[in-house]
Order: C-alpha cells, then sequence, then structure tokens
C-alpha cells in the first residue's frame, strides 16, 4: 500500500522525487524503488522523522509500538503524520508518538490501480492536513473524509474487505461456468472481462440504481430471473 501511495503522488505531481524520503529495510526494495522512481532511500527510520514535515507510516501495526517508542522524541509541533496501519486507532497513534497532528487513513487495495476507496480523518481541525490528505489519497481513486473514527473502521470492514467479497463471488461465477462445460482458464477469463464490463457500465451510468441495472437483464420467468430466486434462497443479501 505504500508503494501505491508513494506512485500515485508522484504521478499526479503532488511531490517531486526529491522531496520524497523513504525508509525501507529490505536491500533489494530500496534499490528498486529508488532506481524506478528516483527517489531518496535509506535503512533508518529516525532520519525520515528528523528530515520530513509530512510522515507517511505504513508499518506492520505490530510494528509500530517499538517504532514510536525509539521516534517520537525526534517530533516536532510543526510535523505531520499519516496512517495507513489497519487497526492502529487515533488513541494509539497519540499515546505512542506523544502528537496530535495526525490523519488516520484507510484504503482499499484497488488503490494499486488507481481505483481505491479511501476513508480518512484528521485527529484535530487542521485544515492544510486535511487538503494534503485529499490530495495524496485522491491520486489513488475515491476519497472519502469522515467525521468519525467509528466511520473508518466500518468503511474498512465492508469496502477495504470488499475486493475479496467480490472475488469470493467471482470464483463462485467460475465454477458455475466449468460445471456446464468451459474450462477453468476459460471461466477465469470470461469471469474477468464480467466484471470488467459491468463495472464499466455501473460507472459510465451513475443516475441509474444497481436495481435498475438487475430489472434490464431480468425476464419475467426467465433464466436469470430464477438464478437471482436461488441467490436470494441462499442468504445473499443477509450474509451481507
Amino acid at each position: 500500500m505504500s508503494q501505491a501511495v508513494l506512485r500515485g503522488v508522484l504521478k499526479s505531481g503532488i511531490f517531486r522525487s526529491e522531496e520524497i524520503l523513504v525508509s525501507e529495510p529490505n536491500r533489494e526494495l530500496r534499490e528498486a524503488l529508488g532506481k524506478e522512481l528516483q527517489v531518496r532511500c535509506i535503512t533508518e527510520n529516525s532520519e525520515v522523522f528528523r528530515e520530513c514535515q509530512l510522515i507517511f507510516l505504513g508499518v506492520k501495526p505490530f510494528v509500530f509500538p517499538a517504532l514510536a517508542k525509539d521516534l517520537r522524541s525526534s517530533l516536532s509541533p510543526s510535523q505531520s503524520v499519516i496512517s495507513v496501519m489497519s487497526g492502529v486507532t487515533f488513541q494509539q497513534l497519540e499515546d505512542l508518538l506523544h502528537t496530535r497532528s495526525i490523519v488516520r487513513s484507510m484504503p482499499n487495495t484497488n488503490c494499486l490501480v488507481n481505483q481505491g476507496i479511501t476513508f480518512y480523518m484528521c485527529l484535530e481541525h487542521n485544515p492544510e492536513l486535511q487538503a494534503i490528505s485529499a490530495q495524496i489519497f485522491g491520486s489513488l481513486g475515491v476519497t472519502v473524509p469522515v467525521s468519525s473514527e467509528d466511520m473508518i473502521n466500518r468503511g474498512c470492514a465492508l469496502y477495504g474487505g470488499g475486493p475479496a467479497y467480490v472475488a469470493l463471488f467471482a470464483e463462485s461465477l467460475v465454477d458455475a461456468s466449468v460445471r456446464i462445460g468451459f474450462s477453468r482458464a476459460q471461466s477465469d477469463q470470461l469471469v474477468k472481462q464480467l466484471l470488467y464490463g459491468c463495472a464499466l457500465m455501473y460507472r459510465q451510468s451513475p443516475a441509474t440504481s444497481f436495481t435498475d441495472f438487475r430489472a434490464q437483464v431480468t425476464s419475467p420467468q426467465g433464466t436469470t430471473a430464477e438464478a437471482l430466486h436461488q441467490f436470494e434462497v441462499s442468504g445473499i443479501r443477509a450474509a451481507a
């Protein structure tokens, strides 16, 4: 996810490569990022905390407490922190970093193709930090500023996990395609094309509801109507 953000801000021109400092412990990845994106890559987190006014935290949540303990003394009042660490709350961020200039965010994996959804919130009222956060995450797709930390958690549950939910449904379509005689490889490509085509159609008709789209391809007493009935019987809406 951190790499997606890095590529997004560079592609959109929000920051120039010479304005970015990346701390990455993996040597191969560090060298690859430096070569590909022309950003300065280092191994010491402390250097990022010393040099950067805006600090982007994308470490694994279990790593964060030790990192914060080592580095919080380096934070100054003029610095701000943006977190994409799943499950790390504002209270934990404030307690461990000793600052309130914090943004908590939750992008989903579709950000990897710049078609993501990011929920974000500033801990304190800070128009400048709010604006730069909107720019950063806007380079990755749709942004959803929220006024409650609970809404970040709720958004994460539905839209963060959404790609997995869609993938599970896609798997079931592939299996059904195989059952009726198509090869698995062909079924995989057909289902991907189906989802891609549907997504384009939905996006190009923003005023049309999903109910209307469904009705357009559902004839009374037809095959589609029967299949949809079986979905309802199986409790697909209740499961969501």
